[in-house]
């Protein structure tokens, strides 16, 4: 099978946005585990502006791991990332 390389490709990545409103939760607010849909994942939105979202993203202890970890992460964050190449 041939391909085209002058035709623009489009993997559907970016679905259109619905107009559904998230629902939004305080910062602080304790997460809530669901066994059923995601047992080691909560996201809270706080906030939107826009596209833009304020989350906090909450991961479940795991068996044997300390109770204080892991602390939740407040997006959206900055995270310097470097590689061989830039250093």
């Amino acid at each position: 099978k041939s391909v085209d390389f002058g035709r623009r490709v489009c993997w559907n990545k970016y679905q259109p946005y619905n107009d559904l409103p998230l629902p939004l939760v305080a910062e602080g607010t304790p997460p809530v585990f669901d066994p059923n849909e995601s047992p080691a994942l909560c996201c809270h939105v706080n906030a939107i502006s826009g596209r833009a979202r304020a989350i906090t993203i909450h991961l479940a202890n795991q068996p044997g791991q300390d109770a204080k970890l892991p602390k939740p992460i407040a997006t959206p964050i900055f995270m310097p990332v470097g590689t061989k190449g830039c250093l």
